[in-house]
């Protein structure tokens, strides 16, 4: 994860290094891997992953995609869910010149979340918001600003953060690696088969190579 190995710090939770920068959050606390955080009145919180000034880290957005998080917001009678976005900019020194995801729903009680920041497009139901300048694709250039806002209300919502990481793809470097599963068949207690397949450009409309079945539990 880009944490760990370009920062020298996995986004853990565990202390205050892994909070770079904050706005409209007037207390925050840290507690068995759990970022807690308190809005002000106003609301809106920004949470700064990486905040890129003086001494810019960037993120290679060619290696580095998928975002992986856990959280929760405080219990409330009136907001029963909300949204969260994640930002990011290639521009030093200007974290207002930021690229803007479409909502990502956040439900009730502690929940894990996963968002292919690479996979993103540019529109209406693509996952990046088009009318909210710049509008780059994630891997267009490497990133120095890094941000997530935990929710959209307008009030002190509290929120908890956990398990923040930004994977890279998988990586090999003998031209292969090792795929395991499990399985089994609940119904009738058989061992499911799982059919393999090979594909060189992630699209399965134009073509996939078979690749074999096995038994479940098998390699």
């Amino acid at each position: 994860d880009f944490a760990t190995t370009g920062l020298g710090n996995a986004w853990d939770m565990n202390d205050t290094i892994d909070i770079e920068g904050t706005a409209n959050v007037t207390s925050a606390s840290f507690s068995g891997g759990v970022y807690h955080g308190t809005p002000n009145s106003s609301g809106d919180p920004q949470v700064w992953l990486l905040y890129g000034f003086s001494n810019p880290r960037p993120i290679d957005t060619s290696r580095f995609r998928y975002l992986t998080f856990s959280m929760s917001l405080a219990d409330d009678p009136v907001v029963r869910w909300n949204v969260a976005r994640v930002f990011w900019g290639a521009t030093q020194g200007r974290p207002d010149l930021v690229t803007t995801t479409a909502d990502i729903l956040i439900w009730p009680g502690m929940n894990s979340y996963a968002v292919d920041l690479g996979s993103l497009g540019v529109g209406v139901d693509a996952g990046i918001v088009p009318n909210a300048p710049p509008a780059n694709l994630w891997a267009s250039s490497p990133v120095v600003h890094l941000r997530f806002d935990p929710h959209e209300y307008w009030g002190p919502l509290v929120f908890n953060i956990a398990d923040v990481k930004l994977a890279a793809m998988d990586e090999t470097s003998s031209g292969s690696f090792t795929i395991r599963w499990s399985g089994s068949d609940a119904d009738a207690g058989d061992a499911p088969t799982v059919a393999l397949y090979s594909d060189t450009d992630t699209s399965t409309s134009n073509g996939r190579t078979a690749a074999g079945a096995r038994r479940a539990g098998s390699s």
